[in-house]
């Protein structure tokens, strides 16, 4: 998943012609472009380091499409409440008040369900993560790659990028519940609890 291509804009003429690389040293690009000159020659290490430098950019897509949906979020929320605050007097007015609320309830069941995919998601991959973070198990993948300085490096990024994600599911249920209080509100606007037209 983190290996296999590229991320976002990135091109292989990004490593093949760097201009701070005038000596044409040879680039890793699946290590995000560090030397690779001397090789490295554990695959254990070469795994570490190439997962380390991928997994960051793929929680940071996260982070983008929760900062995209919670500001999605909180503009339709305003705009629905604001449409509610009078009571519309004539039928005219309240037949369009009725269709915003159908278009609400239409909207809530789509970014409900745009929320929970990557809530899914992010669940999996930290189940996973605290499965394989066992000290039977990282010792079995990674005992004795504490000593070399890029290994370390590369465990602590993994460390971080992965509380990173805990935090980010955290958000993205915090999201999903403000939809699903939202929700109430839709079923049943103010005004409408004091009329006898029925949805």
């Amino acid at each position: 998943m983190f290996v296999t291509g590229y991320s976002g804009e990135e091109a292989i003429e990004d490593y093949a012609q760097d201009p701070d690389n005038p000596e044409d040293i040879l680039i890793d690009p699946f290590r995000a472009g560090e030397p690779a000159d001397p090789p490295v020659c554990d695959p254990r290490q070469y795994f570490l380091e190439v997962f380390a430098s991928r997994v960051p950019r793929a929680i940071l897509e996260y982070d983008r499409l929760l900062h995209y949906l919670g500001d999605e979020v909180a503009w339709q929320i305003d705009y629905y409440t604001r449409q509610w605050i009078f009571t519309p007097e004539t039928p005219d007015a309240r037949e369009a008040s009725l269709n915003q609320i159908k278009a609400a309830r239409n909207w809530v069941v789509k970014v409900n369900h745009l929320i929970t995919k990557p809530i899914q998601s992010l669940s999996s991959i930290r189940n996973h993560w605290d499965a394989f973070r066992t000290p039977e198990q990282w010792q079995r993948y990674f005992g004795g790659l504490e000593q070399d300085a890029m290994s370390r490096r590369a465990l602590r990024t993994m460390e971080e990028t992965f509380t990173k994600s805990e935090v980010c599911l955290r958000e993205f249920r915090d999201l999903q519940a403000r939809v699903n209080s939202f929700r109430k509100e839709v079923r049943r606007p103010p005004w409408l609890r004091w009329c006898t037209t029925r949805y």
